[in-house]
């Protein structure tokens, strides 16, 4: 299916995007620790991890689809979806202009949703 009123976006680069905009707005990343309970204390919050508290006038939950239950809930909204990323050596763009020319993405849709695109973002 070709949807041209569709987007693709590269889920890392989204997520760095969002890191990189909270820390320029004065926020505190905690990346890759676990937060195991989180409260309202007066107009803050106060969340508990495994190794202590952090206390904030705000707080943004970010989770993933296998979120847990530390906020009432929240499992009920998501919906995870499955997919798996292949990647070639950058192709030509003439190749790349042959293959997809108008560089949308594509997916096909069935049991298993599969979509293609051309990124012009190079791996390290």
């Amino acid at each position: 299916m070709l949807d041209r009123r569709g987007g693709d976006l590269n889920p890392l680069s989204y997520a760095r995007g969002l890191a990189r905009a909270a820390l320029g707005a004065g926020a505190a990343v905690h990346g890759g620790t676990r937060a195991l309970a989180m409260n309202r204390i007066g107009a803050g919050w106060r969340v508990h991890t495994a190794t202590g508290t952090v206390s904030a006038r705000q707080a943004v939950l970010a989770t993933n689809g296998y979120t847990d239950d530390l906020w009432p809930n929240l499992r009920r909204t998501i919906v995870p979806l499955f997919g798996a990323i292949a990647a070639t050596a950058p192709l030509p763009d003439p190749v790349a202009d042959a293959v997809m020319p108008s560089r949308a993405a594509l997916y096909e849709s069935g049991t298993v949703t599969v979509y293609y695109r051309v990124d012009s973002v190079s791996v390290c």
